[in-house]
């Protein structure tokens, strides 16, 4: 199978939810739930503070760092698990897909969907 056959199959193919928060719309729990960790150094003083959150929709995770003296902030994430036979989250990075068609691929099941409204002053 050539790289566009499957560029195109992975994305017809790929699970809504991750689609949503793939192309850039992550859904992270409120401010009031989070539970922040410290790490203590010498003298028992703060050094970092350390949040993990998980997306409401797909189930990544957010591991946030931020540094107690100069306030930096370091984010990594792990990836969902994702259930048996689901393509997952990742997807191969020789196929170099973009936002832009993760975007595309969304509003095209969007389209199929969506409620037709008139332009304003335009006759239906």
């Amino acid at each position: 199978m050539s790289d566009a056959a499957e560029r195109a199959k992975i994305l017809a193919e790929y699970d809504e939810r991750m689609l949503a928060c793939r192309q850039g719309q992550h859904r992270w729990p409120h401010y009031s739930t989070w539970n922040w960790k410290v790490t203590l150094g010498l003298k028992r003083r703060p050094i970092a503070y350390r949040l993990d959150m998980e997306c409401e929709v797909c189930g990544k995770i957010a591991h946030d760092t931020i540094d107690a003296n100069n306030g930096d902030r370091k984010r990594t994430y792990t990836d969902p698990k994702v259930p048996e036979g689901h393509q997952g989250y990742r997807i191969p990075r020789h196929l170099d897909v973009s936002r832009s068609d993760l975007r595309l691929e969304l509003v095209h099941r969007i389209a199929t969907r969506a409620e037709v409204i008139p332009a304003k002053g335009k006759a239906s």
